[in-house]
């Protein structure tokens, strides 16, 4: 019988939560550069795109 992710939590819920919130923090500041940008103002070192994302 093959395994099914909704019966398994094969990871610990606090690494999730972590990794949403590095998502959402990255987020924020691409966010910002980007009204920034649009202003015409340098934003210090925006963070990368994920590449899976």
């Amino acid at each position: 019988m093959p395994l099914r992710a909704e019966e398994n939590a094969l990871v610990r819920p606090y690494y999730d939560a972590e990794e949403l919130r590095l998502e959402l923090r990255l987020q924020r500041e691409r966010r910002t550069a980007a009204v920034l940008a649009a202003m015409g103002i340098d934003y210090p070192n925006p963070p990368p795109a994920r590449a899976w994302a």
